[in-house]
């Protein structure tokens, strides 16, 4: 693995990993982490998909992992104005990248949680520059509720210092997520996976524990807003294979429901989509300890559609 910077189109620098193949890869995957997470807890996956030959790019958001400003403090801050659009220019001058140094291959652009929302919005705006969609644990939405939501948010934001922790959307989210909890085991965060040692790792990981702030969640409510309205997803181009893979044990999607209204959505528009449920497995599907199937179902999605690109 190798990391490098990058200058986005505003001047700010994010940081970027790159696992190489040892032999000619025949695929490139441009991975957009969830917004609790950062590059390096993609390592193993990584090396998996080296051993198919195939090349793993993903980049620390703005506000995430590395590339995260001192001044963040320990609140997740995407950008003072328009975060969410930055975000998802920012994919954009990644995938850019991708394509000047591996202008031969295809780039599958996988996206997880949040980080599929932020996929999705780049396949709305850009789905000519990708092979495929990888959606993991992502949701849909309902249009009007995301607008209301938008809405609050914008009241936040004359409300509250908007780089403070959102406490009480943050409780919320984090009541929701462990509503399943084990009291018997004494740590938090057990929806994520059933590898307790993965659970136990997140926890003590300093990069993983920061909460949303106002500002990030009026990013999110944008977001939410775009994917959600029907007549922005008809800009995806029919031709584009999308996998969307869930947890029927996750929480955040309420068991895969949501996972399914998106393989509906998508469907009811004419794209090209696969649902897959994984019944006995959590959140992060590629930190579970028996995820073989997980990882042969991106390896068969990527080497069907390798060559329509």
């Amino acid at each position: 693995m190798r990391k490098f910077q990058l200058q986005m189109i505003d001047g700010k620098e994010l940081i970027n990993f790159e696992w190489k193949t040892s032999k000619k890869p025949i695929a490139v995957i441009q991975v957009v982490p969830n917004f609790d997470e950062h590059m390096e807890m993609y390592d193993k996956f990584a090396k998996i998909m080296k051993e198919h030959n195939i090349l793993v790019v993903g980049t620390d958001l703005r506000g995430i992992g590395e590339s995260r400003d001192e001044t963040d403090g320990s609140n997740i801050i995407f950008d003072k104005k328009q975060g969410w659009s930055k975000l998802v220019e920012d994919v954009k001058n990644i995938n850019t990248w991708i394509k000047r140094y591996h202008s031969d291959l295809p780039i599958f652009v996988m996206g997880q949680g949040l980080g599929g929302n932020l996929a999705r919005a780049f396949s709305i705006k850009y789905s000519e520059e990708m092979a495929g969609l990888i959606l993991i644990n992502t949701r849909d939405y309902n249009y009007y509720i995301s607008n209301i939501f938008l809405k609050y948010m914008n009241l936040n934001q004359m409300i509250f210092n908007v780089r403070n922790d959102a406490k009480f959307l943050n409780n919320i989210r984090a009541k929701r997520m462990n509503k399943r909890h084990n009291q018997l085991l004494k740590f938090d965060n057990q929806w994520l996976s059933s590898d307790w040692k993965f659970v136990e790792k997140y926890n003590n990981d300093p990069l993983c524990n920061l909460k949303l702030s106002w500002s990030a969640f009026k990013d999110i409510a944008v977001g939410n807003n775009f994917i959600s309205k029907n007549s922005n997803n008809e800009f995806i181009t029919k031709d584009l294979p999308i996998l969307i893979q869930s947890g029927g044990l996750d929480n955040y999607t309420k068991m895969g429901k949501d996972s399914q209204k998106l393989f509906y959505r998508f469907t009811k528009l004419g794209l090209d989509t696969d649902f897959k449920i994984y019944q006995n497995l959590k959140n992060k599907l590629l930190e579970e300890e028996v995820n073989e199937v997980v990882i042969d179902d991106i390896v068969k999605f990527i080497d069907k559609y390798k060559e329509n690109y």
